[in-house]
C-alpha cells in the first residue's frame, strides 16, 4: 500500500472532495482507531465501522458501511496511515508504522 503518496487529490479522484473531508474530519476527530495490523492488513474502528486495509490496495480493502463503493471510513483510514508514516518512506512499512 502505497498510502504516503496517497494526497488528498489522489483520495478525491477515487471517491469525492466531500469524502474526503469527512475522513480528515473523522480523523482529526479521533474516530479513527487501529485495532489490530500484520504484514498484510490493518484493521481500523472508523466511527462505529470496521475497515479492513490490505496491502493490495484500497480497492481491494473493506468496510462493514453499506457503501457500494469507497467509502470515507476506508479513506479515513488511509488518511491515519499517511500521517503515521515515515516522512522519508515512499511506501508505509506497517512494522515500522505501528
Amino acid at each position: 500500500m502505497m498510502a504516503s503518496r496517497m494526497s488528498d487529490t489522489a483520495l478525491e479522484a477515487l471517491a469525492s472532495r466531500g469524502l474526503v473531508r469527512r475522513a480528515l474530519s473523522d480523523n482529526a476527530a479521533g474516530r479513527v482507531e487501529l485495532r489490530h495490523q500484520d504484514d498484510d492488513a490493518a484493521e481500523f474502528s472508523v466511527d462505529g465501522e470496521t475497515v479492513r486495509l490490505v496491502a493490495a490496495g484500497l480497492a481491494q480493502s473493506s468496510c462493514s458501511c453499506p457503501a457500494a463503493g469507497i467509502c470515507r471510513h476506508r479513506l479515513a483510514a488511509v488518511v491515519h496511515l499517511r500521517s503515521h508514516a515515515p516522512a522519508d518512506s515512499a511506501c508505509v512499512d506497517w512494522r515500522a508504522v505501528f
